[in-house]
């Protein structure tokens, strides 16, 4: 079993090839199972992908709607503060007449002595 040699060449047998083809047979199948096992990972590392794409959407779309609630909570806080400015002038405004009358009459009759 081996390889001989005669005048014309190189004889192989049978068996050599026999087993050469069985050798780069089982090579193959390691291959094969390698490139099942590639495709697998890249299945699984696109589905992650995907998911990690759809989360960033989300996430941004989460982000924009805080963004809008904080410029609506910010405007909401600028009217109160205004609102209550307005309220303070308006009570300011309604009381500082009757202040005034009393505090005129409260000198007219200090003045006067008491008397009517």
């Amino acid at each position: 079993m081996g390889i001989s040699h005669d005048g014309n060449g190189v004889t192989i047998t049978l068996r050599e090839i026999y087993d050469s083809l069985n050798g780069v047979s089982s090579s193959l199948d390691r291959l094969e199972q390698r490139i099942i096992r590639l495709e697998e990972k890249t299945s699984m590392a696109s589905e992650a992908d995907e998911r990690s794409r759809n989360a960033l959407k989300k996430a941004e779309e989460a982000f924009q709607k805080a963004s809008e609630a904080l410029v609506l909570i910010q405007e909401k806080e600028a009217e109160k503060k205004e609102f209550k400015k307005m309220w303070f002038s308006a009570i300011l405004t309604a009381i500082t007449p009757w202040l005034l009358g009393f505090l005129f009459a409260l000198i007219y009759l200090v003045q006067k002595g008491g008397e009517w």
